[in-house]
């Protein structure tokens, strides 16, 4: 029963059910007060390794989902490096969904991505998202310092709606 559940889960983030919550505004924050604490962000990488939760701990982090396949994340990820190169305070993650590990890593070498991508073909951390309207790809999340999701963005988002959000953190 509780895989059902979970595969249900897992379902309804990459199928784009989004159980009533509405994205954030862009370059909107949530208020401190309705704000909810984020799950983890870690695992296997893509091209080796493993992002260990505490990476992100007590930073800023930006979470966006995408995959090799996704035309709208070729056209936002070099605002995420962006935003990366230009914050390096802010920890900058990307989830790889619904991917082969050879194409998501021909993805990020094409377009030169240098922050860290969690390898999730199953979907596995997207569902973990789910409460979030982080069901669409691209789609993107904001966790304060204090593990708190600030916003969540669905569908491409840009540098300057990141911006405006992560001064609205500080």
């Amino acid at each position: 029963m509780r895989a059902a559940v979970g595969l249900l889960a897992a379902v309804a983030v990459l199928t784009g059910c989004t159980g009533g919550l509405e994205a954030t505004p862009r370059g909107e924050v949530i208020p401190v007060a309705d704000r909810e604490p984020a799950p983890e962000v870690g695992g296997e990488l893509v091209g080796g390794g493993t992002l260990d939760p505490t990476a992100t701990a007590g930073v800023v982090t930006v979470v966006n989902f995408w995959g090799s396949w996704c035309g709208p994340c070729r056209v936002e990820v070099p605002e995420l490096q962006g935003i990366a190169d230009a914050h390096p305070e802010v920890a900058v993650v990307g989830v790889d969904l619904r991917d082969q590990e050879q194409f998501a890593q021909a993805f990020l070498d094409e377009q030169g991505i240098t922050y860290p991508s969690v390898h999730d073909p199953s979907g596995e951390l997207a569902a973990a998202f789910a409460a979030w309207p982080a069901t669409q790809t691209p789609s993107t999340v904001v966790i304060d310092a204090d593990g708190l999701v600030a916003a969540a963005y669905s569908g491409p988002v840009t540098a300057a709606d990141l911006q405006r959000a992560l001064d609205q953190l500080d």
